[in-house]
């Protein structure tokens, strides 16, 4: 089953952040703002026992939750096209949950690319790069979305023309500091 771990995006950021990508130009198209979140681990076609594992290690745990800055916005070559990305800030709380919550599921059994760890929220899909967008997101001043997760999300990825449907499969608290 296609899913990822993922830190939703609450609604008061995610509406700011769904604004942005409204005014960007370059066509694509928008992440529901619902859909909106920060990947931890993409663990692609992962088994049902795979996806059993991480829920019985995360469920063990309540890490501190990390605190969130979104520092800018960004394109973002996907290789598959251009995303439009709120880059978020490499606060070592968030780095170590990273980090932790990807050992848990390399350890269940997941087969994680190995790739540094670029802390985002995709906002829009198949952007056409160029002078426009890079005039306009040079023209974007903050003060940027800020806020502190509640949870970790596992998610089901569905595949569709229209674009992906998320479903959450389960929620892991993070401890309040």
């Amino acid at each position: 089953m296609r899913s990822f771990l993922a830190l939703p995006v609450p609604e008061e950021a995610a509406d700011d952040l769904a604004a942005l990508s409204a005014e960007a130009p370059g066509g694509g198209r928008a992440v529901p703002v619902d859909d909106l979140h920060l990947t931890l681990a993409f663990l692609g076609d992962a088994t049902e026992g795979t996806l059993e594992e991480i829920h019985e290690a995360l469920s063990s745990r309540v890490p501190p939750p990390p605190p969130i800055s979104v520092t800018g916005i960004a394109p973002m070559d996907a290789g598959h096209g251009v995303l439009l990305v709120a880059d978020v800030a490499r606060d070592i709380g968030l780095l170590t949950l990273q980090a932790d919550v990807e050992r848990a599921a390399r350890r269940a059994g997941a087969d994680l690319p190995r790739r540094r760890f670029r802390p985002h929220v995709t906002l829009a899909r198949g952007l056409t790069s160029g002078p426009g967008l890079r005039a306009w997101m040079r023209g974007l001043i903050g003060p940027w979305p800020r806020w502190t997760p509640t949870e970790i999300r596992l998610v089901r990825s569905d595949l569709r023309p229209t674009g992906a449907r998320y479903e959450t499969l389960a929620a892991y608290p993070l401890a309040l500091r």
